[in-house]
């Protein structure tokens, strides 16, 4: 398998299995984490105590610690999954203070099989970390939403004042830290990750992750305007993973590239400078 997140109480693996014969008994679930696979091309077999099961593009696995599994490959073709594994901790989180799962097949929904291609999207792009997160988290609250929904909307804040609170707490962090993680900042602000995302979506229109990326652009005009180091440089400072990263958020976000922004910004910022500078010898010394 191929890690492509790997941050405190999270990690996320995407595996592309060719393989023709059955697999052993195995730990479906390594210790201590809970898993949730899907499966984006392909379709393989797995028969464990709970499961039995072919696993195809409309199936969500969700697994316990330990559990083992039997997995076979009836079809040809092999098949391509995305796995997400939770500690205890955010489990809990995410479920109202208990960790655990309702291990088994479930079938995917519209909105869960688009949030999976948007995390396959993000894994395959430079800096996507953060976005990753978030999305991961939301895939698997969506998955064990399926069968427990009331458990998974426990603890979130009741009233409108204490929601537009716990949004605002949230900006606040964000614009001291950008690279605050979305488990951090739930554990920092005492609240399920997966509601502080969906509160700060439902009261802002934008995504946290959205909302970092702005945040940067911003940050990153800002240096471009006052003519600060190079774009290099820029990029550290804001938090992009390199010059790359911080030119392709820049075209999508601006349609335009760091380098032509510096020389627009710097160009009309010398302007207004000469034409200050011609209306106070206008004004000439007061008599």
């Amino acid at each position: 398998m191929s890690v492509v997140l790997d941050e405190p109480g999270i990690r996320v693996e995407a595996d592309r299995c060719t393989r023709t014969v059955a697999d052993g008994p195995h730990d479906l679930v390594g210790p201590p984490a809970y898993e949730l696979c899907l499966v984006r091309d392909g379709s393989f077999h797995l028969r464990s105590h709970s499961i039995d099961v072919l696993a195809d593009s409309v199936t969500a696995l969700l697994g316990a610690p330990l559990e083992q599994a039997e997995i076979f490959h009836p079809v040809p073709g092999g098949d391509a999954t995305t796995h997400v594994f939770l500690s205890e901790q955010v489990v809990a989180d995410l479920g109202g203070g208990t960790a655990d799962v309702v291990s088994g097949a479930h079938l995917t929904t519209p909105h869960i099989d688009l949030l999976h291609r948007q995390l396959a999207r993000a894994a395959a792009a430079t800096g996507g970390t953060r976005e990753m997160e978030e999305l991961a988290l939301r895939l698997f609250a969506s998955v064990m939403a399926q069968t427990e929904p009331t458990r998974v909307t426990h603890g979130r804040p009741t009233t409108a004042r204490a929601r537009r609170a716990l949004v605002r707490e949230a900006h606040d962090a964000l614009v001291r830290d950008t690279d605050l993680g979305l488990v951090a900042m739930a554990h920092l602000l005492g609240c399920s990750p997966h509601h502080l995302s969906r509160l700060f979506r439902e009261h802002t229109g934008i995504t946290l992750s959205r909302c970092r990326t702005r945040l940067r652009v911003n940050q990153a005009l800002e240096l471009l305007r006052t003519g600060e180091d190079t774009l290099a440089v820029i990029a550290a400072r804001c938090g992009f993973a390199d010059h790359a990263h911080l030119s392709r958020t820049i075209r999508r976000e601006l349609d335009t590239t760091p380098s032509e922004l510096r020389l627009g910004l710097q160009a009309n910022a010398h302007e207004n400078s000469s034409a200050d500078a011609d209306h106070r010898r206008n004004l000439g010394p007061r008599q």
